[in-house]
């Protein structure tokens, strides 16, 4: 009879997973059997990592791609790290020292995430338009890995090739602005986003790494009647089996009548 094998996520947190990793085989070796790389893993038809096959963390430490235990009745399971999976499947994993919780998907990646240079965050007051105000009009430094906020580059300085991420838009509505542009590094590793705020309030203008289902963001602001760029740098992430999307939203806290921009995002290498 064939024996029935279990793959779970195995919890390597967000960046120490070697240490998990050493932990759980510690503690599993204790009262059974413990052994490394025994499966294939396949997404949509693509191998994402071969029987044998070791995994590099960030750090570059040469980890498992996956463990099995197998107990005293000869069953098996298979635990494989869960921020590997993540990257492939686009989903953001973070981890909340506080409570001891990994949070997968939505609300998982957080504004700046302790990353130096975090860009501005927003902050709660009685006078919207002030604390809007109060952010940056560009976060140079700040990350939402792959993305990196670097200075606005001149045109002349851009190579041929240059291409439209966002065509040049007016954009007239009620509702805010949000886009998710996948980012392919064949047509640069830059991308600037610029934006005209043609009202006569400030407006929240947000850059950020998009997932499939929540957003890392990095915050700063458009004043009244004013042009703002913001440029980013990024490199597509390696085990990603698509590229990486960039959020683009421009929106406000109170308004008394419809927005107007006009925004643009060209794409290029320096």
């Amino acid at each position: 009879m064939m024996k029935k094998e279990k793959i779970t996520s195995f919890l390597s947190g967000v960046v120490s997973c070697t240490l998990v990793l050493g932990l759980a085989t510690t503690a599993l070796a204790a009262t059974g059997n413990v052994s490394f790389g025994r499966v294939n893993v396949r997404l949509n038809s693509k191998e994402v990592f071969a029987q044998g096959e070791e995994l590099r963390t960030d750090a570059g430490k040469a980890i498992p791609s996956s463990i099995t235990y197998t107990d005293e009745t000869g069953g098996d399971t298979t635990y494989v790290p869960l921020s590997y999976l993540s990257r492939l499947l686009d989903t953001p994993v973070g981890w909340d020292q506080a409570s001891r919780t990994v949070k997968l998907g939505y609300s998982a990646a957080l504004p700046g995430d302790g990353k130096p240079g975090s860009g501005g965050s927003l902050v709660e007051t009685d006078n919207p338009s002030a604390g809007l105000t109060d952010l940056p009009l560009k976060a140079v430094g700040s990350v939402a890995a792959p993305f990196q906020e670097v200075e606005p580059i001149p045109t002349d300085d851009m190579k041929q090739g240059i291409s439209y991420a966002i065509a040049p838009t007016d954009y007239t509505s009620q509702e805010g602005y949000e886009n998710a542009v996948p980012m392919a590094v064949g047509n640069g590793e830059y991308c600037s986003v610029t934006v005209t705020n043609h009202n006569s309030y400030p407006l929240l203008f947000t850059l950020g790494r998009a997932y499939n289902q929540g957003s890392d963001e990095i915050h700063t602001h458009i004043p009244a009647g004013q042009t703002v760029t913001r440029t980013v740098k990024f490199e597509k992430e390696p085990d990603a089996l698509t590229n990486p999307k960039l959020l683009v939203a421009v929106g406000y806290y109170e308004a008394i009548e419809d927005m107007h921009i006009s925004i643009k995002a060209v794409q290029f290498s320096k």
